[in-house]
């Protein structure tokens, strides 16, 4: 009996002592390449592409950080109302201007910090996460030719005030992603991973993306 007690407490010691190791912090480190489709609507589908590392903050929660590229279009249509000063030798006015945006392309440079957590660890592992970003945009509207009304005027204040209104399109965002996915285990050291994210964007248009990559 007292020697069915000790192998048993042997064993017990021997997993937990594997189970501590596992969960370490940052005992260990993948880094994953993806690319994928980003979209707002089945209609409007463009790339996505991402670089992603992540470490360990215990067997199943781990701690990921990302930069990446995507384009979205946001086709909203409006008239944009403004103003230019004319300053050419003894001609000095204010001139007001109209024109229509057709739609509107966004380059955005997405830098993320997220949390994913692992249901199980196996063939296939899946997984949750969650990511706050960081977006870098470099927004163009696709409009019509300006067309500059008759006339204009000696002082800004004589300027109508639909004119004076301004049209400043975001050149930074905050967003938050929720996903889920799963990895495959392709080789010892290579798996698949696929995921699917929806992002929220305080600024543009919220977005779906469907993501397929490989993790080293």
């Amino acid at each position: 009996m007292k020697n069915l007690i000790a192998f048993i407490l042997i064993i017990s010691s021997s997993l937990f002592a594997q189970e501590a190791i596992k969960s370490n912090f940052f005992s260990t480190h993948e880094f994953g390449v993806y690319g994928g489709l980003n979209l707002n609507k089945f209609s409007n589908i463009y790339g996505s592409a991402y670089f992603e590392g992540k470490t360990n903050l215990s067997s199943n929660i781990n701690l990921k950080l990302s930069v990446g590229y995507c384009r979205v279009y946001s086709f909203d249509q409006y008239t944009v109302n403004g103003y230019t000063y004319y300053n050419f030798g003894e001609t000095k006015q204010y001139h007001v201007f109209s024109y229509d945006v057709l739609k509107t392309k966004y380059d955005i440079v997405p830098l993320s910090l997220g949390l994913q957590y692992v249901f199980t660890h196996d063939v296939f592992s899946p997984y949750v996460f969650f990511d706050a970003s960081y977006n870098f945009i470099d927004p163009l509207t696709h409009k019509t030719p300006e067309l500059v009304k008759d006339g204009g005027y000696d002082t800004y204040e004589e300027i109508p005030t639909m004119y004076k209104s301004s049209n400043h399109l975001p050149n930074s965002s905050f967003g938050l992603a929720f996903g889920v996915g799963t990895t495959y285990k392709l080789f010892s050291s290579i798996d698949l991973d696929i995921r699917y994210l929806h992002k929220y964007d305080n600024e543009i248009i919220n977005t779906h993306q469907l993501l397929v990559g490989i993790l080293f």
